[in-house]
């Protein structure tokens, strides 16, 4: 009861939030991404992972919606077959709550809901829900610093019983030239299952505008 309660908060604040951020000024925005990353994520096994995400984003005065659906390919260590299809598709909306001004770093309010779209293997086949603040504050002209926190409620399968999850994360940007973006940071998700470890990640950023439209 408890865990379909915050599936309840995380849709009802993801509805409040998309609202909230309507405004007069309304753009959209495709993006589409390829990463490739490797890892033991909290098992005993080395992973790798290809994540291609086509994302809507409808962006509003003072938030966001979007819906990403994403292409998943995934192989296993020790295993002999590469599984790919289609991911979950993520649902997520976001409410620019406090602007950067002076001291204060800029705030995010986020809520997101996953639907459990992804082919055997390439998901945990239940849905999830979350609830997240996302904060930025300006250092130089040419560098800023990032932290998220996040949790997220994870459907129980029959036989698995997942834990909800405390995610976590800190980094810096640096902006050599307008466009231009590196950004280096630590990320932290706490254990999904009894008996498995905590997932820890060094991660490194960068992207680099084309055009102004690309």
């Amino acid at each position: 009861m408890r865990r379909r309660r915050l599936f309840e908060v995380a849709a009802a604040t993801c509805v409040v939030l998309s609202v909230a951020s309507s405004g007069n000024t309304e753009t959209w925005q495709v993006d589409v991404s390829v990463s490739h990353l490797e890892g033991t994520y909290g098992s005993s096994e080395q992973t790798s992972i290809l994540y291609a995400p086509l994302t809507v984003k409808r962006l509003f005065e003072r938030g966001d919606v979007s819906v990403s659906v994403p292409f998943v390919s995934m192989n296993t260590q020790g295993e002999a077959a590469r599984t790919s299809g289609l991911g979950d598709v993520l649902l997520k909306g976001r409410l620019y709550a406090v602007e950067e001004r002076g001291g204060r770093p800029g705030i995010d309010l986020a809520a997101w809901f996953k639907v459990p779209t992804a082919a055997e293997g390439l998901g945990l086949g239940e849905p999830e829900a979350g609830l997240g603040v996302e904060l930025s504050r300006r250092l130089t002209a040419k560098h800023v610093l990032m932290a998220d926190a996040l949790y997220t409620a994870i459907g129980n399968s029959p036989d698995t019983d997942y834990r909800n999850r405390v995610t976590w994360d800190v980094g810096l940007a640096w902006q050599p030239r307008r466009g231009a973006t590196i950004a280096l940071y630590y990320d932290y998700r706490s254990a999904l299952r009894e008996g498995r470890g905590s997932e820890q990640s060094l991660l490194l950023f960068g992207s680099r505008r084309v055009r102004p439209g690309l």
